[in-house]
This record gives C-alpha cells, sequence and structure tokens, in this order.
C-alpha cells in the first residue's frame, strides 16, 4: 500500500479504479474527478493514458450504452441526449456522431409517440383543448425532441380516431 502512496499516478489509478467499479464514466469526467481531488495535470494525462491502455475507459462505447439505456428506459428526443452526454463529459463531435447513427428519425418519431402514451393523452382532448396540447409540446419539446417531430406526432395522435 506504501508503494501506491509514493506514486501519485497509481494512487489516481486507484481512485478510478474504485469510480468504475460503481458504473462507466466518459474519460474526461475520470479527468475532472482526478483534477478536483488536486492531482497535477500530469499524472491525470498519465493516469488517463493508462486507463485507455488497460481498456477500462472507451467514451465510443460509453456514448452507445447511454444512447442504448436512453431508448429502452426514457425515450428522449436528439437535443437531450447530446445535451446529457456532454453533461456527463463526453465530447459534442463524439455524442453527436452516435446519436446520429443511433438515434434515426422513425426512431426518434416513435420514441415521442411513446412518450405521448405514457402520458395517456387523448387526441380528442388535443383537438379540442389548446391548453393541453400546449402543455404536451412542451413535456416533448423538454425531452429533446425537435418541433418538426412533435408538430408531426401531436397530429398523428389527433387524427388516429
Amino acid at each position: 500500500m506504501s508503494d501506491i502512496r509514493q506514486d501519485p499516478v497509481k494512487e489516481a489509478l486507484a481512485y478510478c479504479f474504485r469510480l468504475l467499479t460503481r458504473r462507466d464514466y466518459p474519460l474526461n469526467a475520470l479527468r475532472d474527478r482526478l483534477v478536483s481531488r488536486g492531482y497535477a495535470r500530469e499524472t491525470v494525462d498519465d493516469a488517463a493514458a493508462r486507463l485507455i491502455e488497460l481498456r477500462l475507459v472507451d467514451d465510443e462505447s460509453y456514448v452507445r450504452r447511454y444512447v442504448e439505456h436512453v431508448l429502452t428506459r426514457k425515450p428522449a428526443g436528439r437535443a437531450k441526449v447530446i445535451r446529457d452526454l456532454r453533461h456527463r463529459g463526453v465530447e459534442d463531435e463524439l455524442a453527436r456522431r452516435i446519436v446520429d447513427e443511433e438515434l434515426t428519425s422513425d426512431l426518434e418519431d416513435a420514441m415521442a409517440r411513446n412518450a405521448l402514451r405514457g402520458r395517456g393523452v387523448d387526441p380528442d382532448v388535443l383537438r379540442a383543448d389548446p391548453k393541453v396540447a400546449a402543455r404536451h409540446y412542451r413535456f416533448l419539446k423538454g425531452r429533446g425532441f425537435p418541433d418538426g417531430v412533435i408538430r408531426r406526432v401531436m397530429r398523428d395522435a389527433e387524427d388516429s380516431r
């Protein structure tokens, strides 16, 4: 144990190993955690390189797993998924590329429909009450769905009866 305390890179790696046993992290999030603990930039760079070398961190796999999680658990549009990934420390270009690959426009439409269905949307009420329609529109917008998808899905919901 004294060997770890004398080598800041080993100490940083040990900290990262503890974090990674609980859940996945993108590389930048681990870097930020190390910097916030006071590790020198050189130590952080060395630890990050070692994590990549050991294949313990792979941002592309992390993004793909996150998108799969979103698709199966809590429907959200491209904008929200990309925003959430950016907040988690994933580079914007990588997040956009993978979200564009994984989240087709048909799939995004289906997810928006499922989100509305999960709220028990009554198509007759959507047609009759603009306030209700506006509330559901804001809900979908908050979930990151683009305006075109929302209009199409709400129109389809209204036309379904």
